[in-house]
């Protein structure tokens, strides 16, 4: 849905140089009806970094989603499942679900996505506690 909505919606050349920030203002206007259910944050510390967006449910007993962006390199030119991966690393490892744990969030959502203007693709697991119950990958 996500990847049909960037498709339809959004043009080549919108993405220009920093198209990260791009696709971040774009997820956050499609997540911006979230209001009365959860906070939806960017670019907020939490553990040791700071992550691209947020999703806290108001709702402790529901889902919480980190979502962390990569852009394709041309220079380094890694593959995007690689940059999916490592951006799905960056939440784990700069401990960004922190924000989630200190308002009692259970169930954590980690997805890390990386793109290469309308091309994409992504990473993510859910978490439970201290148990990763579900992970799963999609390429273009």
């Amino acid at each position: 849905l996500f990847h049909d909505n960037v498709l339809a919606s959004m043009s080549y050349f919108d993405l220009g140089i920093d198209g990260e920030s791009v696709y971040q203002a774009f997820t956050l206007g499609i997540l911006v009806s979230l209001a009365d259910t959860h906070e939806v944050t960017t670019n907020r510390e939490s553990g040791t970094g700071r992550y691209d967006l947020c999703i806290i449910p108001h709702d402790q007993t529901k889902a919480g989603t980190i979502i962390e962006f990569k852009k394709y390199d041309t220079e380094t030119e890694e593959p995007l499942d690689v940059l999916a991966a490592q951006a799905l690393a960056q939440i784990k490892e700069k401990k960004y679900t922190t924000v989630m744990r200190a308002r009692n969030i259970n169930k954590i959502v980690k997805i890390g996505l990386a793109f290469n203007k309308k091309v994409m693709a992504w990473e993510f697991e859910v978490q439970e506690g201290d148990e990763v119950v579900r992970r799963g990958a999609y390429a273009d």
